[in-house]
This record gives structure tokens, C-alpha cells and sequence, in this order.
């Protein structure tokens, strides 16, 4: 029988280490609740499936990685009754977070499989990258910065970090209700970076079977052009693909993938029901879900980031309640 993974009887649990701290007050009869949370939490001796080469003949082997890793954050929270009157009412809910991770240590990591994935330090959600220095207007290829001017792009010139995690992200609920009407919707966003790469697909069109965005039109097209894309390649032999491949992992591909979304409305009407025995309670509502979105970003959805892939549908439905 093949084996379906390599053997290893030396891993062992990892260790982890937490500290968390958190503050409730409470304000005008505790019709305003606020709460602060704070946690830091360390571990290492991380069980993980360890990358191999491809001449080992298996993807990875489960092992400890003698890193130690931090992950701490802090949460904002407050829930507010604003308005309690006998025919209206208004309660909303606002959190707001910020969660931060860092190598702080990991020996032999210069010759581990994770050389060019991880810098200690930073986030692990840290990537080096090359400089982008712009689209040549002569030849209409995109160029990166070569440190020592030997014209080899190697890891060392690899001199961007960016961190990908979040600056912050959070929630807003609120509720309002008015004699039998209820009405409520719901919105998040988030403050991020992300990967801008998929418009910038150089691939003529008909070469593969690849969608393009329609900003590839403020591409590269002749001598002296100022354009935001390189000009189209024929075939992986052009120059142009591995002016291509040193763009997707140069700082030009990344761009502010922020967004606030209107995730969720909410309205529905309680008629009164005491002529309908034995009906005891009726309800006709309407939910709208991901109705709207603002970002800036280019390329499809900010939170999928992939304009080939079909992003949160927006959902409407209708609906009646009968309790009996």
C-alpha cells in the first residue's frame, strides 16, 4: 500500500500563552453600554504541514516550526437604547476592532522553505516585494527597481514590505420601531489593502481562456503612451510575461481594497390579530441583503478580490409570519 504522508514521531502540542484585560461601564440606567477588550496572545511550537520540495515526493510533513508567533488586538464596543418612548423606539449597536500579529522569532528561517514568505518582525501577513517603478514608455512594459543594477531580479532586491492585515473593521446595527412597523439594517466595512493584479492581465485577447477588466483599455499601445497597463503580449515567449510575472510580485499590485457595505435591511409590519383566532401573532416582513457597497477599489468585489468570481449576491425577500 502507498503511503499517504510522511512519518514523523517527534511533533508534539504547541504551547500558547494568553493574557487578556477588559473594561464594562455603563451609563443613563445602563441604557448606554460600553466595553473596551484588550488581548495578547503568544505561542510557538507551531504544528503546521511543513512545505517540502517537489524531489520529496509529498507536499509537506506534519512538524513542529520552532517560531513563536504574537497575536494581539483590541475591541471597541457599544450597545445604546437611544429612545424608548411608547410609540418609538431606537437601540443601535457599534463595534469597532483592531487585531495585530507578529513573527518575533523563528530560527533558521533564512534556510527553511518559508525564506521568502515570512520576515521577522512584521505581521505575518507581510510579503516583500519588488519597487514598481512604472510602465516604460518606450518599450510599454512594466519595470521594478534592480538594486544592484546587475538586471537579475532576485530575493535581495525584494525591498517592500506591505502588511496585509487590516487597520481595523467593525459593525453598525440599528433598530427602529414605531407603533406595529419595525424597521433595522445592518452595515460593516473594513480598512485593508489587497491585490489589484487581475486588471492587469497582459494576455491578448483570445490568448487562454481569461476574461479581461475593462481598464486594460488604458493600456500601453504605442511609443510614449502614459498608461496604467503594459501593452498586450502574443505568446509566454514576449518579453512582456516576465515583465508581468515581476509586477505580480512588485508593490504595484497592491491597492486600497477598502469598503463599507449595507449588508442588511430589514422591515416588517404586526398587524393586530385579535379578531383573527386562533391566529395569535402575524407578521409580513421584507429583507434586502448586500444592497450596497462603497469602495474604491478596481477588480470585482474588495472582499473576494477576484473580478472572475461572482460576488455576494444581492438577496430580496418577502415573507409572512403566522403564530398560531
Amino acid at each position: 500500500m502507498d503511503p499517504s504522508m510522511l512519518y514523523n514521531p517527534d511533533y508534539a502540542w504547541e504551547a500558547n500563552r494568553k493574557l487578556e484585560l477588559a473594561m464594562d461601564m455603563g451609563f443613563w440606567e445602563d441604557r448606554i453600554l460600553l466595553s473596551f477588550s484588550y488581548y495578547r496572545n503568544r505561542s510557538d511550537n507551531q504544528l503546521i504541514a511543513y512545505s517540502l520540495p517537489f524531489q520529496a515526493g509529498f507536499s509537506s510533513v506534519n512538524q513542529n516550526l520552532d517560531a513563536e508567533i504574537e497575536n494581539k488586538g483590541l475591541e471597541i464596543t457599544l450597545d445604546a437604547n437611544l429612545i424608548q418612548g411608547s410609540h418609538f423606539s431606537w437601540s443601535t449597536k457599534f463595534n469597532i476592532a483592531r487585531s495585530r500579529n507578529k513573527l518575533l522569532s523563528f530560527p533558521g528561517l533564512e534556510n527553511s522553505s518559508y525564506a521568502n514568505k515570512y520576515v521577522i518582525g512584521p505581521s505575518i501577513g507581510t510579503q516583500n516585494f519588488y519597487r514598481y517603478t512604472g510602465i516604460n514608455a518606450q518599450t510599454g512594459l512594466y519595470e521594478i527597481e534592480d538594486n544592484n543594477g546587475d538586471g537579475k531580479y532576485t530575493i535581495q532586491d525584494r525591498t517592500v514590505l506591505v502588511d496585509y492585515s487590516p487597520d481595523f473593521f467593525g459593525g453598525w446595527n440599528n433598530t427602529f420601531s414605531y407603533k406595529r412597523w419595525r424597521k433595522g439594517f445592518l452595515m460593516d466595512f473594513k480598512k485593508q489593502r489587497g491585490n489589484a493584479a487581475q486588471a492587469a492581465n497582459p494576455n491578448a485577447p483570445g490568448l487562454g481562456l481569461v476574461n479581461h477588466a475593462t481598464q486594460v483599455m488604458d493600456r500601453w499601445q504605442q511609443e510614449g503612451d502614459v498608461a496604467d497597463y503594459q501593452r498586450f503580449i502574443a505568446s509566454r515567449t514576449d518579453k512582456g510575461y516576465s515583465a508581468f510575472q515581476n509586477f505580480l510580485n512588485s508593490d504595484g499590485k497592491v491597492t486600497d481594497a477598502s469598503f463599507i457595505k449595507l449588508r442588511n435591511v430589514y422591515l416588517s409590519y404586526s398587524p393586530d390579530v385579535a379578531a383573527l383566532k386562533p391566529i395569535t401573532a402575524l407578521e409580513l416582513f421584507c429583507q434586502i441583503q448586500n444592497l450596497w457597497t462603497y469602495s474604491r477599489y478596481k477588480g470585482g468585489d474588495p472582499e473576494i478580490q477576484n473580478y472572475l468570481t461572482t460576488p455576494p449576491m444581492r438577496i430580496m425577500m418577502f415573507g409572512l409570519k403566522i403564530s398560531l
